[in-house]
């Protein structure tokens, strides 16, 4: 009997142990697994917020250049076609023509189009020059000279109070009263300057090639008067040329 009881005692205890090594097996293979997830989770999350920041980094400066380029190829463009738009004879008579109330049409240089010939026709039927839609070659020059007039006026009318505009004006000034002849630019540079200063030697003003107030506003105001007595002058003669070729 006793003999039966130590051996059951040593089974016991046996057993005891062996559970007691299997749970302290499991428990360390449990926390060296959770470990290796955890260490694996922080990697990929440092992956991800290093990818993120440094297309944070990159974007703006890609967005910024491609922005100022665009910027800055537009402006060119823009400027290119702007120079090189030239008027011609043909926008002139368009313009002369739009002055005069016959032409409300864009000024295109289209010479051709259904609009310029109505207009042609328009004018030419009320002075009486034709019955057709064509430009008799006297009539052409008229016109292209008229539009000239009608620019001189809207430049001597201009509101701006800067530079280049009163430079316009005086240039413009200049010749009407048959002393500038170069482009009217605003720009009051040697030629411009020397041309003043034989203007105001021809009018008895004071020595130099600058204006006064007083001398501006005569240049100015008698160019006005001037440019306003060829326009009622030019128009006129449009009725005189088909009232002679009646008689």
């Amino acid at each position: 009997m006793r003999k039966n009881i130590s051996l059951l005692g040593c089974i016991v205890l046996f057993t005891s142990n062996i559970y007691a090594f299997n749970v302290d097996y499991l428990a360390d293979k449990i926390a060296n697994k959770a470990c290796d997830i955890a260490l694996q989770k922080l990697e990929t999350s440092v992956n991800e917020e290093t990818k993120t920041t440094h297309h944070y980094v990159r974007e703006p400066k890609h967005r910024h250049y491609v922005k100022k380029h665009h910027k800055k190829y537009h402006c060119t463009s823009h400027k290119k076609v702007k120079r090189m738009r030239k008027i011609t004879d043909e926008m002139k008579i368009q313009n002369a023509l739009s002055k005069l109330g016959f032409y409300r049409a864009p000024i295109d240089g289209e010479i051709n189009s259904f609009e310029t010939r109505s207009a042609i026709k328009k004018m030419n039927k009320e002075f009486g020059i034709s019955e057709t839609a064509s430009l008799k070659s006297e009539t052409k020059d008229t016109l292209i000279f008229l539009s000239n007039l009608f620019e001189f006026d809207r430049t001597l009318i201009a509101k701006g109070k800067d530079s280049i505009t009163k430079g316009k004006q005086i240039q413009t000034a200049l010749k009407i009263h048959g002393f500038y002849f170069g482009e009217i630019d605003g720009k009051i540079g040697s030629i411009t300057k020397s041309k003043i200063a034989e203007y105001k030697n021809a009018n008895n003003l004071s020595d130099g090639e600058e204006l006064d107030f007083e001398e501006e506003y005569r240049l100015l105001s008698s160019a006005k008067k001037l440019n306003d007595e060829n326009l009622e002058e030019t128009i006129a003669s449009l009725k005189v040329k088909q009232n002679s070729e009646k008689k």
